[in-house]
């Protein structure tokens, strides 16, 4: 089974994708049709919506009334936040009710459309993302026309998202609305035979050792920009269940309650890297059972821009993450050429060069894979970078020296390793 989450701009097109691939032979789930459920009289969400939002939000046939509540949430962000708190948990739970009964079809394809899965912080439960997009000004004419309002109020709409630009930046595969259908629908086509071939792909399952994740983890950073923590990244993964970046954010010093999107600053930083907190994400997919190199790297891309702007210290994410995904997994049987392939995965989700601490610091583990000290000390100069190609060394080959039972031990357990 493959998960794939399709999202976009709104008046973007993603509808008509989502049609497309059903077509092709996904399963489809429309996030807006699940949200109306929920909110329709007697849903799940239902009583606390309106009681939050009062009874003018009410239509005639006693659910939610969208287009009032829209009035509201869409001029007010506090007041989308909390709709979002309210409504996202009753509609993850219908959708993971509805992948349920999909995911018994062999190789299954099952697509879930949302305007706000990135929005959200919780894109990271997918497998891979789409992101819908077309010309700003063909955007702004769609949803004039289909929702019958002016300029103006189409421009707050807009603008009251993620702009395409930033969402294109989380995309496995894009789909580009603007002009000839026929073209798009050939390039859905060739984008839906790839999908298939990836959920074929997945079937053979891998396995890391619960020694293993526990050496990598206790040998690795113990503190993180923002000061969070890479058992704080662990715990909320456990507790969430996914990578869930606003419960993150919540969690960075000082917190930060607005999008997640939104609480990296623009200086960098001073201290560890995002690097420092890869390796609880990497460590959690990989103990889902598949060793998927795309879904590792764009992972650690998403949540290096919880804590940073800057496209190098993303890519340093996303280069250790390779690292650690080669450690655990031997993919590419640690031959020189994969650096290429690494820094070329490194920079396209990045935007830029990893910078040099990472890039010792991976250098030195793979130099001396079965010798920590090793790799250590030729890192000792470096601040920060000691710890990460301690890291990836206990990855590959283990640390006998450590106890099963570490301040890892239980959420990895948890989190399904070592049962």
């Amino acid at each position: 089974m493959l998960r794939v989450g399709l999202t976009g701009g709104i008046a973007c097109g993603k509808s008509r994708v989502l049609e497309r691939l059903g077509r092709a032979g996904c399963h489809s789930i429309d996030l807006d049709e699940v949200s109306h459920a929920v909110m329709a009289s007697g849903g799940s969400a239902h009583a606390e919506v309106v009681a939050t939002f009062g009874d003018s939000i009410v239509g005639p046939d006693g659910g939610v009334d969208r287009r009032a509540l829209a009035a509201i949430v869409f001029s007010d962000e506090s007041a989308r936040l909390r709709l979002n708190a309210i409504v996202h948990p009753h509609v993850r739970a219908e959708e993971e009710r509805r992948v349920d009964g999909a995911s018994v079809v062999r190789d299954a394809v099952i697509v879930t459309d949302g305007a706000l899965l990135i929005e959200g912080g919780a894109h990271l439960r997918y497998d891979r993302l789409i992101v819908v997009h077309c010309a700003p000004e063909i955007q702004i004419d769609r949803l004039m026309r289909r929702e019958g309002m002016d300029r103006g109020r189409a421009l707050d709409r807009v603008a009251a998202q993620m702009s395409q630009e930033e969402k294109r930046r989380f995309a496995s595969f894009e789909v580009e609305t603007t002009g000839n259908c026929a073209l798009a629908d050939r390039r859905i086509e060739k984008m839906v035979e790839r999908l298939f071939e990836i959920s074929a792909a997945r079937r053979s399952s891998f396995t890391l050792s619960l020694a293993r994740a526990i050496a990598c983890l206790g040998s690795g950073p113990t503190t993180g920009p923002a000061d969070l923590r890479p058992l704080d990244v662990m715990n909320e993964i456990e507790a969430a269940g996914v990578v869930d970046l606003m419960r993150l954010a919540r969690r960075m010093r000082p917190p930060h309650d607005g999008p997640w999107y939104t609480a990296a600053r623009n200086e960098i930083p001073k201290g560890p890297g995002p690097e420092a907190l890869t390796a609880p994400l990497v460590v959690w997919i990989l103990a889902r059972g598949r060793a998927d190199r795309e879904r590792v790297v764009a992972a650690a891309a998403s949540l290096a821009r919880l804590t940073h702007r800057d496209s190098s210290a993303i890519a340093g994410a996303c280069l250790f993450a390779e690292a650690l995904f080669e450690a655990a997994t031997g993919d590419r049987g640690g031959h020189p050429e994969s650096w290429t392939c690494w820094k070329t995965e490194s920079e396209k989700w990045g935007g830029g060069a990893p910078p040099p601490r990472v890039v010792h610091a991976v250098n030195a583990a793979w130099r001396h894979m079965i010798d920590a000290g090793a790799a250590v000390s030729v890192c000792a100069r470096i601040p920060h970078a000691a710890e990460l190609a301690a890291c990836v060394v206990a990855l590959r080959a283990g640390d006998p020296s450590r106890s099963m039972e570490s301040i890892w031990s239980a959420p990895l357990r948890r989190v399904g390793l070592g049962r």
